[in-house]
């Protein structure tokens, strides 16, 4: 099974290529909604292909992932279609000028190198936890871990397509030096994300006894303190989402370098204090910890580099329900 879906992830591979392209594309017009409707439709699509390639004796999981590829890959077809009747957009040009400019990575180097370590801190941080969980604390003790992990990564794509939108528009403000109209979306952001962000996690925290166990079963009730820990994790994203968006926008790179640091360091060394007395407690703990740390340098920059007063954040979604 799993050199066949080696196989399949790299035949579409290229699938990932377009997608970049079809996000830059409709991005940089501010339309991107145009494939993200697309996107759903494929998705809808996918999911709904489940009651057939499941159900009594069948179980082709090989057949629904190529699938889910295929559906990808036409959706970035269809995509670029719209793109070139709605823009009259030439894709060869982008092949034609595919190629190395000194002074495009002059301007740019310093946050391509950023992004490349990101990537790195992102591995260490996100993927490679239940790997080392496994290793060192066992299957079962990982397969506790992995259900609070699914939830959590499901709360992180929600929160993904909640910002990402509101992304493009920073970069939209600094390009026209406004920075009035950059404070003042940073601070509906902050108000119409908080109610958001707080409520939901704060609900799935407290239901999360029930929602395990009629997810995997009763056998699953050592996965209920972790699931809700790393919940809690993501009711800092109010915060940490905008002020991210913001540091690229403004290239404080020695912020964001200090804090994907941090954020790796406390959470290996909090689980190599404590892994012995708490398990697999300690990994979504000290996951908890760093986001939090990360949420109160985030919170600083806001601060002192927007002059926003720490007030203002705190009660920002009050006022706006006022």
């Amino acid at each position: 099974y799993a050199r066949r879906f080696f196989i399949i992830l790299g035949i579409f591979s290229p699938t990932v290529i377009l997608s970049r392209i079809v996000q830059m594309v409709f991005g940089i017009r501010i339309e991107d909604y145009f494939p993200n409707r697309v996107y759903l439709l494929a998705n809808v699509i996918s999911i709904l292909s489940v009651f057939y390639y499941f159900g009594g004796l069948r179980y082709d999981i090989v057949g629904y992932f190529l699938f889910n590829q295929i559906c990808n890959l036409a959706a970035n077809f269809i995509c670029i279609w719209i793109a070139k009747q709605k823009y009259e957009y030439k894709f060869t040009t982008i092949l034609k000028n595919f190629k190395f400019s000194k002074k495009i990575f002059t301007k740019t180097k310093d946050l391509a190198y950023n992004s490349l370590y990101s990537t790195i801190m992102w591995v260490l941080y996100y993927e490679l936890d239940l790997v080392i969980l496994g290793k060192i604390g066992g299957a079962e003790m990982a397969a506790f871990y992995s259900i609070g992990l699914t939830i959590g990564n499901f709360l992180r794509s929600i929160f993904v397509t909640i910002f990402s939108p509101f992304n493009i528009r920073f970069n939209h403000f600094i390009g026209l030096k406004d920075e009035v109209g950059l404070k003042t979306h940073l601070q509906e952001i902050i108000n119409i994300t908080t109610p958001i962000c707080v409520i939901p996690i704060i609900n799935m925290i407290c239901f999360m006894q029930p929602f395990i166990y009629s997810f995997v079963g009763e056998q699953y009730k050592s996965s209920i303190l972790i699931s809700q820990i790393l919940c809690a994790c993501y009711i800092f994203h109010f915060i940490s989402m905008p002020s991210n968006f913001l540091m690229v926008a403004y290239e404080k790179i020695k912020i964001l370098y200090f804090s994907q640091t941090i954020n790796v360091l406390v959470f290996y060394l909090g689980i190599w204090l404590t892994f012995s007395k708490y398990g697999a407690v300690a990994f979504a703990l000290f996951k908890f910890f760093s986001f939090g740390l990360s949420a109160v340098i985030y919170c600083w920059f806001l601060i002192h580099y927007m002059e926003i007063k720490t007030v203002e954040i705190g009660r920002a979604s009050c006022r706006e329900r006022v």
